[in-house]
């Protein structure tokens, strides 16, 4: 397998053009040059390996005599089949360690900037809402998939509240593609259950809508749900990401 550098990853777009979940994830390796890319020829390949942080994406043919090696030295990791017949290959190869982790998948596209804007506005008493900036970014960025945190300052974006100078809420670009981001956010424990998830979420939003950018949200659980809901997404059908155990 070779390695494919980042500005001849191009080679690989058809390969994955039919992969529909968790679109950023590739997009963001393909366009911007994030993670990794192993193929098994760098000018015609037939099948691809993406990996970013946590996620790990094959496609091209499963059958093909070199899926098998694509996929079966992968650590602990999210895979992404492309397929019901890459779904088979994963289990035939790993299922004693495969879990699965079912995922709601939000639509943007019923976002509206009047309502984003007046959410945003719903701060709680005592908090204040700020960008995260490079003094921030370390204390406020959490687990992302970029490699630091000036990469996160240079080609990312995040808003946080704040309760006595300490980020508490946070919601930041995951990663980044060239028109869109994968969406991450979290609020500490003791802060939850009032509205700071909203008003922070809210502001990224009116921020992505002000400036074309696509804020793509994939849910874990139903209070991720409800949230993004509240915002105004409409959820666009569950998938299943297989989750590679040690």
């Amino acid at each position: 397998m070779l390695q494919i550098d980042p500005d001849t990853r191009a080679v690989l777009v058809e390969l994955f053009a039919a992969h529909t979940r968790q679109r950023v994830i590739i997009d963001a390796v393909l366009e911007k040059g994030h993670g990794q890319a192993i193929a098994d020829s760098a000018s015609v390949p037939q099948v691809a390996l993406l990996t970013l942080a946590d996620f790990a994406v094959p496609a091209g043919n499963p059958d093909h005599p070199l899926a098998r090696a694509l996929i079966k030295d992968l650590s602990p990791t999210l895979i992404v089949p492309a397929s019901a017949a890459w779904r088979r290959r994963v289990l035939q190869i790993h299922g004693a360690r495969i879990s699965k982790q079912p995922r709601v998948e939000l639509n943007p596209e019923k976002l509206e900037l009047d309502h984003v804007r007046r959410l945003a506005q719903r701060v709680p008493e005592g908090y204040q809402i700020c960008r995260i900036d490079p003094e921030m970014a370390p204390r406020a960025m959490g687990h992302l998939a970029y490699a630091s945190a000036a990469e996160f300052i240079d080609k990312g974006i995040g808003y946080c509240a704040l309760w006595n100078g300490e980020p508490v809420s946070r919601i930041r670009s995951y990663i980044d593609s060239n028109k869109a981001i994968e969406i991450s956010i979290i609020t500490d424990p003791e802060h939850q259950s009032k509205g700071l998830a909203t008003a922070t979420g809210a502001t990224l939003l009116a921020h992505c809508l002000e400036q074309g950018i696509e804020p793509h949200w994939n849910a874990t659980n139903s209070i991720s749900v409800r949230l993004a809901e509240r915002l105004g997404y409409v959820q666009n059908g569950s998938f299943e990401l297989l989750v590679l155990e040690e």
